[in-house]
């Protein structure tokens, strides 16, 4: 400060330039914090979804199912359908967020993409659900046990 009264210049321009490398800096890592984020915050809502089914079919004591939808290029892109007994019932239709995709042929289900959960909560096969983020490339696995009827979400490769 010259003369005790303001601010000159180039003290201006110098906090400017150190503002400007400091937003450069940071900006990128939020974007990736940010996408990064979603992916998780869907695999972790899929497996949730898992985990609701397997109650509501030990409560129901009925069979019911979920159905992949990856992206293939139809209206259906990215969305997995939780469904009762008769495939025509849909208890929730999920859309993945922007920028989450469910990778085609990302489960290991079958042909049929869907899992079958019996009215004792047990899935009908172990497998997994992959999905990716489309910005950062990074992948979150949604896995299931038939024998345990446990769900877990992991990072892959793992961090």
């Amino acid at each position: 400060m010259a003369g005790g009264r303001g601010f000159t210049l180039l003290e201006m321009v110098v906090v400017l330039a150190i503002l400007s490398i400091i937003t450069a800096v940071t900006v990128p890592s939020l974007y990736t914090v940010y996408h990064n984020q979603r992916l998780a915050t869907a695999a972790v809502k899929m497996a949730a979804d898992i985990r609701y089914l397997q109650q509501r079919a030990m409560t129901e004591e009925d069979e019911f199912r979920i159905q992949f939808y990856p992206e293939i290029g139809g209206p259906l892109d990215n969305q997995y359908r939780l469904r009762g007994k008769k495939m025509l019932s849909v208890i929730k239709k999920v859309q993945l967020p922007i920028g989450v995709e469910l990778w085609n042929m990302g489960t290991t289900f079958g042909n049929d993409q869907q899992l079958s959960i019996d009215a004792k909560g047990l899935p009908n096969n172990s497998g997994r659900v992959i999905l990716q983020s489309k910005y950062t490339g990074k992948i979150k696995v949604v896995v299931i046990f038939n024998i345990t009827g446990r769900v877990r979400v992991e990072w892959y490769p793992s961090p």
